[in-house]
């Protein structure tokens, strides 16, 4: 067999190695939907946090009225000579000072909601800016990692015609066709009597008839195999 083909096919491995590297890089895909959740978990809770503040703004608000409203009750209680009035009044103060206990307890519990979420908030900003840091880590990286195997690559490819150049058309047809059926890998090397790609022991008389042969196949997995001269 033509050395060349084995030659060409280790030119071939190693740039199919260098396209799969490339290819498994990280190109920071994940690392942004992490990003990307951290900032809607941001939103929501940002959201959240202005709903529970126009929400205890408005129950402010109402406690201001209703304290009006039962200063307003008591100077009118203390006026009034008429028994019904007077049991009308302090039932409505009964009533006012009811609404009063209520929304200050609102109150309370929105500022206790209010302080959660400002510290939730507090914790996703900073889970953010984590995230975009890594974000432009991996990025960048990446940037440098893909350029280093596009060049890597490129100078394989460029060396492949001095290479192909050298074969017949009969051994492109045969180097093609076995490099097509056995997904890139269609040449394999005899190495201390065992087949590189499949690891089968070849047997002797195999090995040394395959010398002269112009297009030996592996005993086992059927690929060209080259077969040095001992």
């Amino acid at each position: 067999m033509n050395r060349v083909l084995l030659d060409l096919q280790r030119l071939d491995t190693q740039t199919l190695a260098l396209s799969r590297a490339k290819k498994a890089l990280d190109d920071a895909t994940s690392a942004r939907a992490r990003r990307d959740e951290t900032q809607n978990l941001l939103d929501a809770a940002r959201a959240e946090e202005r709903g529970v503040n126009s929400t205890r703004g408005l129950r402010e608000g109402e406690l201001e009225a209703t304290e009006q409203k039962i200063a307003r009750q008591k100077s009118r209680l203390m006026n009034a000579s008429n028994s019904g009035d007077v049991a009308a009044l302090e039932r409505d103060l009964v009533g006012l000072s009811h609404a009063r206990g209520e929304l200050d307890e609102t109150i309370l519990e929105l500022m206790d909601e209010g302080d959660s979420l400002s510290k939730r908030i507090g914790q996703l900003e900073a889970e953010l800016a984590q995230n975009e840091s890594e974000v432009a880590r991996i990025e960048a990286e990446f940037k440098k990692k893909s350029a280093e195997l596009d060049g890597q690559i490129a100078a394989k490819r460029a060396g492949r015609p001095a290479l192909a150049t050298q074969l017949s058309p009969v051994e492109s047809e045969k180097y093609e066709t076995s490099f097509k059926k056995f997904a890139g890998l269609g040449v394999s090397e005899a190495q201390r009597g065992v087949c590189s790609a499949c690891g089968t022991t070849l047997s002797r008389d195999f090995l040394r008839d395959a010398v002269s042969e112009a297009f030996p196949q592996c005993e086992s997995c059927g690929r060209l195999i080259f077969v040095g001269a001992s």
